[in-house]
């Protein structure tokens, strides 16, 4: 490949100043003050438009002498497309017009240097949020805001937490709506303009699907930092996307931060994968122990059990829950807490709040109480674990009789009213998404085992409720004892 002599970092910085240049001058057309035309595609052509190509144009030819340069607004783009090298500037004074008219802000300028096919240098440039990507090929790329020091920016591998899509605001493609039927759980983005690109070269998201056309000006600058920060775009045959095809015209393009994610099953109908895609080994054993349960619970002088407290956020539950466990342990009983926002922590911190990962939320807390109870100890669980077949589910791996689900019911006024973490004031206002009650449902019990109207009755009255429960639950579980020893008794007579 040929590269140029002045092919540096300090081509790079230099590039980024003519972009934010730019941005000044479209930037005095923001905001109700660009008079607006439109193009034979019926695309928006402003003030702003003109001016940062008319800058371009005449200062980008300068850095490299004799590599031409395309810009959208140029009256034949093809006109000289390279240099004899392969090489050739590609521009788009104003990526994203409709958001510059609409006055969100994510819309920008963007500057690419083509060679033999392939974007080497990539600058991205959001005048409005004073931020800049740029990036060469084989040298990282990087994001700078309001001109503080650059930091390096890095496409994230696909972990376990749901795969994050982002999409166009204004045309977002047929294929996405089949796309997302395949992912359940993922999690949808909406950008403006090449910052969707960026979004996945920063790690804020794994897929970008365009499948209604673009052209080579509006993907050029941002698939070099895209590449350079470890991801990749392909056409959906899985083609590396290139440059100076004729028209200039893109086909149908996916963008993954992840180069192994397998993207096609999330297209071609295969079946649905899960965000964990480890497979279970055939060679895992349970080991017994040589302490059994029911020791336990003899040493200890009570059964083990789950009691699992659910009900809407700020409704009492690990208060209700805290208290329970004081006044246990106060009587000598072995009692432990998993409280919702302790376990999102450590256990469960790889998860989000999409109904796929509340439910694997449920199962690990499931699993972790199973294993308490069945060591003898009273587990009280305080999560809103808002889905009831996901509580049915914890209370089938349990045996019969041991999970005891408590429904602290307060209505959704109330706890709004006490929201003592702001939690439901930023729900109202979109800062929080997928928040329970508001922006997500909540399946109450049909048949709880102990239901507490919070609104109706104090943290104390409530636990002397669950203890009276507890109460019936020993005697029970003695009776049952006294005949097991019965039982063992008359077994063992000569």
């Amino acid at each position: 490949m040929v590269r140029s002599p002045r092919h540096t970092r300090a081509t790079v910085q230099e590039i980024c100043l003519l972009a934010e240049e730019a941005g000044v001058r479209a930037m005095r057309f923001y905001r109700g003050r660009a008079s607006v035309a439109f193009k034979k595609d019926s695309s928006p052509l402003t003030d702003a438009d003109r001016a940062s190509h008319d800058f371009l144009i005449r200062f980008l030819p300068a850095l490299i002498p004799g590599v031409p340069v395309i810009s959208e607004e140029s009256q034949d783009p093809t006109l000289g497309l390279n240099d004899g090298n392969g090489r050739f500037w590609l521009v788009d004074p104003l990526d994203g017009t409709k958001e510059f008219l609409k006055g969100t802000g994510e819309f920008t300028v963007n500057i690419a240097l083509v060679e033999q096919g392939r974007p080497v240098i990539g600058v991205v440039h959001a005048p409005a949020l004073g931020v800049v990507y740029f990036a060469e090929l084989e040298g990282g790329a990087f994001r700078r805001s309001h001109k503080e020091a650059p930091v390096p920016v890095r496409a994230q591998r696909l972990n376990r937490g749901p795969i994050r899509v982002v999409a166009s605001k204004d045309h977002p493609g047929p294929l996405i709506a089949g796309m997302l039927a395949r992912l359940p759980g993922a999690e949808l983005k909406s950008m403006g303009s090449s910052l969707k690109f960026c979004l996945v070269a920063e790690g804020n998201a794994d897929i970008y699907l365009r499948d209604l056309p673009t052209m080579e000006w509006d993907t050029a600058a941002a698939q070099c930092i895209v590449e350079a920060a470890g991801g990749r775009v392909c056409t959906l045959d899985g083609k590396p996307l290139r440059y100076g095809k004729p028209g200039l015209k893109n086909p149908a393009i996916i963008t993954v931060a992840d180069p192994d994610l397998p993207w096609k099953t999330f297209l071609d109908g295969n079946p649905q994968i899960r965000h964990d895609t480890h497979q279970k080994s055939d060679h895992i054993y349970r080991t017994p122990g040589q302490v059994t349960t029911q020791q336990r619970e003899v040493r200890n002088g009570h059964a083990g059990c789950v009691l699992w407290l659910t009900g809407l956020s700020a409704s009492g539950k690990s208060t209700i829950a805290a208290e329970l466990e004081r006044q246990l342990f106060n009587r000598g009983s072995q009692v432990c807490v998993l409280d919702g926002d302790n376990v999102r922590h450590g256990l469960c911190s790889d998860l989000g709040f999409t109904q796929e990962d509340r439910t694997e939320n449920i199962r690990r807390i499931g699993e972790v109480a199973k294993l308490l109870a069945g060591n003898g100890i009273i587990c009280i669980t305080a999560f809103i674990s808002p889905y009831r077949a996901d509580r049915d589910l914890v209370r089938k791996i349990m045996p019969e009789g041991r999970f005891i689900e408590v429904y602290i019911n307060a209505p959704i006024e109330v706890c709004e009213a006490r929201d003592p973490k702001g939690l439901y004031a930023k729900a109202r206002s979109n800062e929080i998404k997928n928040f329970t009650g508001i922006s997500a449902p909540y399946e109450p019990p049909e048949h709880p085992e102990v239901e507490l109207r919070t609104d109706l009755l104090g943290s104390g009255e409530c636990v002397d409720c669950i203890l009276e429960y507890l109460d019936r639950f020993a005697e029970s579980w003695r009776s049952i004892q006294g005949k097991s020893q019965i039982a063992s008794a008359t077994k063992h007579q000569p």
